[in-house]
């Protein structure tokens, strides 16, 4: 009875992981990101997102936007913890021209979303783009 009982619970054990979302280690680094064409030229109104909800501990982090042609850009922020959707965005602006958005929304009420944007430009190719959060 008890090897039956220890097997049914290594099993709920393992379900429960498996339906998690992913949550950040401590001290790594979590990215948001992935490998895209991005056009010059697009179509007039062209919108690309990436989405991700991610549980984060209480601390500082570096917020670094990786995108297209102009590198990266950092930003140092405080997040208290809990879970967050995090979201980063490609708008096209006009030819070649984009606005990289990156967004954190806490699904606790009491704080609010935060924003990180830069201006970009595409010469029409791969990219990897999108955001990672470092604990400082």
């Amino acid at each position: 009875m008890r090897k039956k009982t220890a097997a049914v619970l290594a099993c709920a054990a393992a379900l429960v992981a498996l339906g998690s979302p992913p949550a950040s280690a401590a001290g790594e680094t979590a990215t948001n990101k992935r490998t895209q064409y991005i056009a010059k030229y697009p179509a007039t109104n062209a919108h690309s997102c990436i989405n991700r909800r991610i549980y984060l501990a209480s601390d500082w982090y570096t917020w670094r936007l990786t995108g297209l042609e102009t590198g990266a850009a950092d930003r140092s922020i405080y997040l208290a913890s809990g879970w967050y959707a995090w979201q980063d965005c490609l708008d096209y602006l006009g030819p070649g021209s984009y606005d990289q958005d990156s967004s954190l929304d806490p699904e606790n009420p009491a704080y609010d979303t935060v924003r990180f944007s830069v201006f970009d430009y595409s010469v029409g190719r791969d990219y990897y783009w999108g955001s990672s959060l470092t604990p400082s």
